[in-house]
């Protein structure tokens, strides 16, 4: 038979146990959410260095672009907006992991990015295709294609940098692994790429935007190689302002000829990738295959995707 002080005993040692267990895993859950809190502080303030230097180098650039001035100013305001978001939750964080009994706050998105309107872009002269430039581009026009709205992805109207009025379909994912810019074929145009939205939204979890060249589809102008190129980079320029990344931090990808402005944009300004599909070396060889050397002369130069990458 147990005697009464052993029985007390047992139950004290139960009772002093059961109390150690409870403060080892408050403890332990404390040490965690330390942790994450400290991790999460270090990212806001990683971000808020970094996007305080971006919006340094857009006013350094408004300084040096007067054309681009109210662009790169009110891109800086954002970059503001955005430095302040980030501060905010720092703080935020910073002051939750002197209080254990808080809970962790909600992890919030991203900061505000509001997008710059087209209006702030500046309209000029579009220039003329050439007969070269005509020869070479295979555009389909508005009306052509199949336009019908698809309530998933958001229609959108952007300028490049001469002012020419461009559209593009954007996709965009909630949880996005990568930001992707398509850049389009010769012929046909956008309408023939909702496999690209997709392929990319849907299957591989991306935010991708398709947009018409100049001259295709509903974007105004006329196509050129030299207008092309300056489109891929305002699109690029806009997608970034959509989900609020840095430029240099989007997918490219380009089919065909739009392979040549995928490897323009990289060469000359970095990607985080770049991925291109049936395209070629440069035009030149394309042209010399189909039309001889002659013809080669014409185009000589231009979109040399060999030399650049």
């Amino acid at each position: 038979m147990q005697m009464p002080h052993i029985r007390y005993t047992t139950r004290r040692l139960m009772a002093v146990v059961s109390v150690l267990l409870v403060l080892g895993i408050g403890a332990e859950m404390v040490r965690r959410k330390t942790r994450v809190l400290q991790g999460r502080a270090v990212f806001h303030s990683s971000e808020q260095q970094r996007l305080t230097a971006d919006r340094d180098s857009r006013l350094r650039e408004a300084n040096s672009d007067p054309a681009m001035r109210p662009v790169l100013l009110f891109d800086a305001q954002r970059h503001l907006q955005a430095i302040v978001w980030h501060a905010e939750r720092e703080q935020e964080d910073r002051r939750v992991i002197d209080r254990p009994w808080v809970p962790i706050p909600q992890l919030r998105a991203g900061p505000p990015w509001p997008p710059i309107p087209a209006e702030l872009y500046p309209v000029v002269d579009q220039p003329k295709a050439s007969l070269v430039d005509s020869f070479l581009f295979q555009p389909w026009r508005y009306p052509l294609g199949d336009w019908t709205d698809d309530s998933t992805v958001e229609n959108v109207w952007f300028r490049s940098l001469d002012g020419t009025r461009l559209n593009g379909w954007f996709a965009e994912s909630p949880t996005a692994r990568a930001v992707v810019l398509y850049a389009e074929g010769n012929a046909g145009n956008i309408t023939g790429r909702r496999g690209v939205l997709s392929l990319f939204r849907d299957r591989l979890g991306c935010s991708v935007l398709i947009f018409d060249y100049r001259g295709y589809g509903r974007s105004e102008g006329f196509p050129s190689v030299a207008g092309v190129l300056m489109d891929a980079r305002s699109a690029r320029r806009w997608l970034a302002g959509r989900v609020g990344v840095n430029e240099k931090d989007i997918v490219l990808v380009g089919n065909s000829i739009g392979g040549a402005v995928a490897v323009d944009l990289a060469a000359r300004d970095g990607a985080r990738g770049l991925v291109l599909e049936n395209s070629f070396s440069s035009l030149a060889d394309v042209t010399e295959r189909h039309f001889g050397r002659l013809a080669r002369m014409l185009i000589a130069g231009r979109l040399d995707s060999a030399s650049k990458i």
